[in-house]
């Protein structure tokens, strides 16, 4: 345990650095959009250099290693990672007269760039947040809610049973595509269990996009995520997962399908052995279903035989023993590993996504390498796919302060999911 608090004092150091703009005394930046349709996956690759060791890790190991990796948390201070992406498919397809609305944890990624989004679009949004609105416990909005809401979001809080039956059972989640979409009947499944009638007002004159950004429009827009990538230059790449939108969008990408041969070792944070790889393979079903009916994405690259094409693909590989017990769960050692991971090549990393698809990679690369599988200084270099997430550091931050205040167990911390 002191072990474990020494490094939440570490995190919160590390958060200071590294989000001064997630603070509720965050003045709104109206920094432009990234231009999606520019992106070139060139301009974020940056070679991997280890300066000292990892544990269990020799420097000499982890020298032996060619890396690149992937910096989508450069891509804009405010839409790290995926979310440009996502929700630059869902631009394509969602109509500017109604606000859009969408669901997230307290500590989401996915709510917080579409807060921004909407800021610098002037278009309307709403979150829904699971769990308990915090002014009814006497708190404050955390940083990450404080900052959407600062954005203009409006933030509805939902009992988390009700948060599931309205993700899960499609009522909003999957249903944000209406009848004049090409998707409609394909991401939309209906319920015959009725809600209110004020919610199904709410449903009705909104567009609603599904937790985390998944969805063919998420994936529609994750297709560009290898743009300008030849790679043939790689032995491979390493991408975490949770929805599996992310990995269905960059098989079914342009890059992907003309190389020769590119492995793609997916890196779960969550516990869902099959369940993922059938995610997947549903994903890439319904875009072909939409190739057949005739629609394209912005980049003109959805097609049945690019389909096809990645459904027959055997270059997947799913790495599932890495999730350290299941989704925002974590421990000393990765928490020790995040800390290390940082000092020794300069790219911070968190423990919900890019910490453990980090230390997936690692042990990946050097155990196979010590087992003769892998001949690592002499073969083509990896790439890493970093998703960003790094604000998910003020989850650890707000933990440490909370443990001083009233006790907060593992379970609890880990509870309230963040990262979608």
């Amino acid at each position: 345990m002191l072990l474990e608090q020494a490094m939440l004092l570490k995190q919160t150091m590390l958060l200071e650095q590294t989000m001064p703009l997630l603070t509720q005394a965050s003045i709104p930046v109206a920094k432009a959009l990234p231009d999606m349709t520019q992106y070139q996956a060139n301009d974020y690759l940056e070679r991997i250099q280890f300066t000292q060791p990892i544990a269990p890790w020799s420097l000499t190991q982890l020298q032996s290693l060619s890396l690149f990796a992937l910096r989508l948390d450069q891509i804009h201070p405010h839409l790290n990672g995926n979310k440009a992406f996502k929700l630059a498919g869902y631009q394509q397809v969602l109509p500017e007269d109604k606000p859009w609305c969408s669901f997230g944890g307290a500590y989401s990624n996915h709510l917080l760039a579409l807060a921004y989004w909407g800021f610098v679009r002037q278009q309307p949004t709403t979150g829904f947040v699971r769990g308990e609105d915090p002014s009814t416990l006497g708190r404050s909005l955390n940083p990450v809610l404080a900052t959407c809401q600062t954005y203009g979001m409006q933030l509805r809080f939902l009992e988390r049973s009700r948060y599931r039956q309205l993700t899960q059972r499609n009522h909003f989640g999957q249903g944000c595509l209406h009848q004049d979409s090409v998707y409609q009947g394909i991401v939309y499944q209906g319920d015959a269990e009725p809600i209110p009638a004020s919610w199904r007002l709410l449903e009705d004159n909104a567009a609603w996009i599904p937790e985390g950004g998944s969805g063919l429009p998420g994936i529609v827009g994750c297709q560009t995520l290898f743009n300008g990538l030849d790679l043939d230059d790689f032995g491979g790449g390493f991408i975490s997962a949770a929805t599996g939108t992310m990995v269905a969008g960059v098989l079914t990408g342009q890059e992907i399908q003309k190389a020769r041969y590119f492995q793609l070792l997916a890196v779960p944070v969550l516990q869902a052995k099959g369940w993922l790889a059938s995610q997947v393979s549903r994903y890439i079903h319904q875009l072909q279903a939409v190739a057949h009916a005739g629609a394209v994405s912005q980049s003109g690259n959805v097609s049945s035989s690019t389909c096809e094409q990645a459904f027959a693909m055997r270059s997947l590989r799913w790495l599932h023993e890495y999730h350290f017990g299941g989704y925002a769960k974590t421990n000393s050692t990765l928490l020790t590993f995040c800390q290390q991971w940082g000092d020794a090549t300069g790219i911070p990393v968190e423990p919900v996504y890019t910490g453990k698809l980090c230390y997936a990679l690692l042990s990946t690369l050097i155990g196979e390498t010590l087992k003769g599988e892998q001949n690592a200084s002499t073969a083509k270099p990896w790439l890493l796919v970093h998703c960003g997430g790094i604000h998910s550091e003020l989850k650890y931050a707000e933990a440490n302060r909370l443990s001083i205040e009233q006790p907060m167990s593992q379970k609890n911390l880990a509870g309230d999911t963040y990262g979608n």
